[in-house]
This record gives C-alpha cells, sequence and structure tokens, in this order.
C-alpha cells in the first residue's frame, strides 16, 4: 500500500481502476503529493488550483489521460459550481472528494460564506 508520510492511503478507498477523485488545492505540498498517490492507485484525478498550475504540468505528462487540472477561487459559489461540473463533465461522479486548502491563503470569512447548497452536485 503507498504511504504518504506515516499514514497508508487504503487503495480500497479507491476500488477498482477509473475511481473519480478530486483533490482541492491540488497545485503544491500535500495536495500534489495526495493527487500523485491516487493516480499510482489508478484513479482518475480532478485537480483543483487556483493560481498556479505550473506543478501541475509534471502529473499531467506522466498520467495525460487520468490528470484534469481545473481552477477556481473556493470563496467564490460560482467558480466552484463550475469547477465541479466541469470535473463531472470530464470523468464522471465525483467518488472522493479531499479537501486541502492552505488557510494562510484563503479569506476564511468568505470561504465560510460560500453556499453550501452545491454539495449535493458533487
Amino acid at each position: 500500500m503507498p504511504k504518504i508520510g506515516q499514514y497508508t492511503v487504503f487503495s480500497t478507498l479507491v476500488g477498482n481502476k477509473n475511481k473519480h477523485i478530486l483533490v482541492t488545492g491540488a497545485s503544491g505540498g500535500l495536495g500534489i503529493t495526495t493527487a500523485e498517490e491516487f493516480l499510482k492507485l489508478g484513479a482518475n484525478v480532478t485537480c483543483h488550483y487556483n493560481k498556479n498550475s505550473d506543478t501541475l504540468d509534471r502529473l499531467a505528462k506522466s498520467w495525460p489521460y487520468q490528470t484534469f487540472a481545473v481552477q477556481a477561487d473556493v470563496t467564490d459559489e460560482g467558480a466552484v459550481i463550475s469547477c465541479i461540473v466541469t470535473a463531472v463533465d470530464k470523468f464522471g461522479p465525483i467518488n472522493v472528494l479531499i479537501v486541502n486548502l492552505d488557510p494562510l491563503f484563503i479569506d476564511l470569512k468568505r470561504l465560510m460564506s460560500v453556499n453550501h447548497g452545491i454539495w449535493p452536485l458533487v
């Protein structure tokens, strides 16, 4: 089983190949590492980023048919809805959502004011 730091990612979380994983904040650190581990397990991974997609190029080159990058400001409800719709159009329903955001770079008050009625779309 692959390891992320001291934690084990169970392949049963992904199950069979071609499950759709959406990783927010996937352009750096823990996010890109998490996305890569799911790609190694055979999942299709939508990699969300806000401003910098450069680091996702490596994943797209290694797994061109399993990786999809999508930009969205998570404090903008319309952008989040568009991100989800675009991801679902690409790989189908989202099976696993990994919420990985750096609170130092997000206006938490704006983030918490987002209408959470969009969750059924996931």
